[in-house]
């Protein structure tokens, strides 16, 4: 054709993908066609649908359609949705609703396939986007994802986010893939469609279809349309798509995407080739959303076919083979494309309005420290959700066989020594760090800030604020609170996680066996299976959950860990942070699953060994006598 595409032009295109050819006719046709076949060639696509089987059968969702229809009709698509999503979800509005909860073994397991699936993604980065009807979609599993990556890797976008910390976000993931800040981006989809570029990021995630074709494209071609410095780049894009025996809300939002799809590029023909699923048959019905006849007609996918009825990852082609197999309804018109069903959100009834608003506020329940609770309630959607993403147990990361093993003997190896040392110490023996190496290098605790171990030795609890303190630190009612709540915590995680605790774990110290005089640690708990228990109380629990709040204690407490598996030689802990509610006084935590950075003592013992030194040589201090 002659004509010499530049990256700039071609930059200057992939902002108007989504625009017709109406839009573009004035433009030379030799420059148009172009460009499209630049774009085709520099940008690949691989599309994949991830379908998620739902767990509960017919007779639940019939229920929870016709209890939500009466009580919130302009909410059931919202409601739904979330409970297609979540399991967790769908016990929270039962509970609310009043009807039967629903049931099964493996609670959430959709979500455990969603959270591995980003997981796999997040070492290159990759952004998720949920539609923005179910936002708090977006919370719930960025609450899920943090326990397991830690929340100082996940950012989220949503209404809500302010454009200072939206822009900060987006220039992060400009960064080089080691040096970001971030490794996974939540994004609604109406805020991620517009405004935001993400040219480095080469994997998106589409949980469930939004309700328009456009409102899809505008999301993921955040990634797709853009790229670095004109370069080629291969963009991996997976739909997820919950589906059931009955049907599936998931099922009709994509179906009603394509058949809006379709409808517009009639009006407006686009300039690249359709959407097969445009040529789909027409899932939804004329009618209100979720009838009994869409839900029928769906149904008769799971009769043709196998993938509904378990987990399946197939590339975008054969999942639209699979529906094309699906009967359409008898009645044909796009009268539905006007209907509001699903917008609003969801709210309680009059009857249950009513009755909060009669309920007495809680009495504030004081701890022995004299420190006074606070009640723990979600003001927003985004709060309600992570609270509900937090009262799950979260799974346990995987470890290789061998690990494991080594673990769980490394756990018998420190109740044997805690045995040994006990009955030496029931005798008067008296041993220190340097000669501990008889009891599996552990000594009596000691927790007074003069101990030459506290003053004379790197600690670990001593990370999580001044190494050395210039004067002894004074408890306040915080730290009270801490120590009166501590074996109440651990027995809620103990029943949350069925975890079996190493006895008296706490009432002794380790020191680093391969340097017993360096560094040393006591833990809060230990399980039987040599997994770490690090509980923390919070007084403002509220600001826990929020992504900065997390943030930060997360990052105040990260060393502590660390060296404590270090010390302890183990691969696994837990960072628990916990509260308790004025007004019920039950007990909320929220867990974050660290694993053990084997390069982290490497790291940090040149800054330890010379604060050690400095710390020696200012009090003379002989090291032998450790």
């Amino acid at each position: 054709m002659g004509y010499d595409t530049n990256a700039t032009e071609l930059a200057d295109f992939c902002a108007e993908l989504t625009v017709g050819r109406r839009a573009l006719e004035d433009r030379d046709a030799t420059v148009v066609t172009s460009l499209v076949h630049e774009l085709a060639v520099r940008v690949q696509k691989d599309i994949s649908v991830l379908t998620i089987p739902l767990t509960q059968p017919p007779s639940f969702w019939n229920r929870l359609i016709a209890t939500a229809r009466n009580l919130c009709a302009h909410g059931v698509l919202d409601i739904v949705s979330k409970c297609e999503l979540s399991d967790t979800f769908a016990l929270r509005v039962t509970r609310e609703l009043q009807i039967e909860p629903p049931s099964g073994d493996r609670m959430d397991a959709p979500v455990e396939a969603i959270v591995d699936l980003i997981c796999t993604m997040a070492t290159e980065g990759v952004v998720v986007y949920v539609p923005s009807d179910i936002a708090s979609g977006a919370w719930y599993l960025w609450a899920r994802l943090i326990a397991v990556l830690g929340p100082v890797k996940c950012a989220i976008i949503d209404k809500d986010t302010k454009q200072d910390e939206r822009r900060r976000i987006i220039a992060s993931f400009d960064e080089p893939v080691d040096e970001r800040e971030y490794n996974v981006l939540f994004a609604t989809t109406e805020t991620a469609g517009f405004g935001i570029n993400l040219p480095s990021i080469d994997f998106a995630i589409l949980l469930t279809s939004a309700w328009t074709a456009s409102t899809n494209t505008q999301a993921t071609y955040r990634n797709i349309r853009a790229y670095s410095n004109g370069l080629a780049r291969s963009k991996r894009i997976i739909h997820v798509i919950m589906s059931g025996s009955c049907g599936s809300v998931a099922l009709s939002r994509f179906s009603r995407a394509a058949f809006r799809g379709k409808i517009g590029a009639a009006l407006f023909p686009p300039l690249f080739p359709s959407d097969a699923a445009w040529d789909l048959p027409l899932l939804a019905t004329t009618e209100t959303p979720l009838t009994t006849e869409k839900r029928e007609a769906i149904a008769a996918l799971s009769e043709k076919n196998q993938f509904t009825n378990e987990m399946t990852t197939m590339t975008y082609e054969d999942f639209l083979k699979q529906l094309t197999k699906l009967e359409a309804p008898a009645n044909h018109s796009i009268d539905f494309l006007f209907d509001c069903g699903f917008h609003g959100a969801w709210s309680r009834s009059a009857k249950q309005r009513s009755s909060a608003a009669k309920t007495k506020k809680g009495i504030r329940r004081t701890t022995g420290g004299g420190l006074q609770y606070k009640t723990l309630r979600a003001k927003n959607e985004a709060e309600r959700a992570v609270l509900a993403g937090i009262a799950t147990p979260h799974p346990t990361p995987n470890l290789t066989p061998e690990v494991l093993a080594q673990c769980t003997a490394q756990a018998d190896l420190i109740k044997l020594g805690i045995q040994r040392a006990q009955n030496a110490l029931d005798r008067g023996h008296v041993w220190r760090p340097s000669t501990s190496q008889d009891y599996s290098f552990l000594f009596p605790k000691n927790t007074s800030s003069d101990a030459p171990v506290r003053r004379m030795m790197i600690t670990a609890s001593s990370l999580s604020g001044s190494l050395f303190p210039s004067r002894p630190v004074s408890q306040n009612a915080y730290m009270r609170a801490g120590v009166e709540l501590e074996p109440r915590a651990l027995e809620h995680i103990s029943k949350k996680y069925s975890f079996n605790f190493v006895k008296d774990v706490d009432k002794w110290t380790r020191a680093l066996p391969s340097d017993p005089t360096f560094l040393a640690a006591t833990l809060d708990g230990l399980t039987t299976t040599g997994i770490i228990v690090e509980v923390k109380f919070v007084h403002n629990f509220m600001d826990v959950i929020t992504p900065a709040g997390a943030t930060k204690k997360y990052e105040a407490y990260l060393s502590q860990v660390q060296a404590q598996m270090h010390v302890f030689e183990l691969a696994m802990g837990m960072l628990v942070f916990y509260s308790i509610d004025a007004d019920t006084g039950d007990m909320f935590s929220c867990e974050y699953w660290i694993r053990r950075d084997d390069a982290w003592l490497d790291r940090m013992k040149p800054t330890f060994a010379l604060a050690l030194a400095t710390q020696r040589r200012r009090h003379n201090f002989d090291p032998s006598s450790l």
